[in-house]
């Protein structure tokens, strides 16, 4: 088949095996030389919960054969990843190249990352208000732990660098730098246990707050713009909760997981006032 066929067929295949589809689907594939990794990510049922797949052997047949076909067309390099996004009835194709991979990192670091990156919940919040910077914040989906709980709810922890912060307009020319720039820290999300109150993102700052793609661990009192703009948002902490048991973290845990438990906030956190939807924080919660 010639390549735009195959990426048809690699669609059809992927839809074919999304049970209750009802949002994004995601194929993802690392491919060498006789040896492919691969796996398919969705979102099921009304609850959007974000559900893995593997590739049947049908799928893992047109993916190998599509990346035979492009390194047959003159100028085409050997890619490695492919992510074959489907949202809203159209495609969309990201692929990476080997100089593009880390070598340090394994299919078990890089393939968490593209789903927190194409699931994520995606907000926009203006920060500094004398010289504004504008940022995109992005929550990812995932399996968040229960870690404290109080008469009002359960907190519960993210898995790591789950909240994502990205200047993407500046006010002046000496802010500039910070264009480009994704900041990452650990967060963690409350749900009350009154269901008509809001679910609230709270962020783990300090020294876990880190540059995506360098290594860089950030200062809380970093001048770096992304960085500060990530602390303005953050206010002073709120008072702790205790821990959660093995009993409860567990039931707790499962039932966030599926679709509807309540989960409160833990105290030495700082709240974020740039808040997104509550429906979207939920979200963000459901993953298998």
């Amino acid at each position: 088949m010639q390549i735009e066929e195959l990426y048809q067929t690699i669609g059809k295949l992927a839809l074919r095996s999304a049970t209750d589809l009802n949002g994004r689907l995601l194929v993802y594939a690392e491919v060498q030389t006789g040896v492919i990794e691969s796996a398919l990510f969705y979102e099921r049922g009304d609850a959007r919960v974000v559900t893995f797949r593997h590739c049947n052997d049908e799928l893992l047949s047109a993916l190998y054969e599509i990346w035979e076909r492009w390194q047959e067309v003159p100028g085409n390099e050997a890619w490695f990843c492919l992510s074959y996004l489907v949202q809203g009835g159209k495609f969309q194709i990201d692929l990476a190249y080997p100089d593009q991979i880390d070598p340090d990192e394994g299919t078990p670091e890089r393939r968490p990352r593209m789903v927190r990156h194409y699931f994520a919940v995606v907000w926009t919040y203006k920060e500094a208000p004398l010289r504004p910077v504008t940022y995109n914040g992005s929550i990812s989906p995932g399996k968040y732990v229960a870690e404290y709980e109080s008469p009002s709810g359960t907190y519960f922890w993210g898995p790591p660098g789950c909240f994502a912060s990205e200047a993407i307009a500046v006010s002046a020319d000496d802010q500039r730098a910070a264009l480009g720039k994704v900041f990452e820290n650990d967060c963690g999300l409350f749900v009350p246990t009154n269901k008509a109150e809001a679910v609230k993102l709270y962020g783990h700052i300090g020294s876990q707050i880190r540059q995506r793609g360098t290594g860089h661990q950030a200062s809380p009192l970093t001048d770096e713009a992304v960085a500060g703009g990530v602390q303005q948002a953050l206010n002073p902490p709120v008072v702790a909760a205790a821990p959660v048991g093995a009993v409860a973290a567990g039931g707790a845990m499962g039932g966030a997981i599926v679709g509807g438990i309540i989960a409160s906030s833990q105290g030495n956190l700082n709240f974020f006032r740039q808040q997104p939807a509550t429906e979207e924080l939920r979200k963000a919660l459901r993953a298998d």
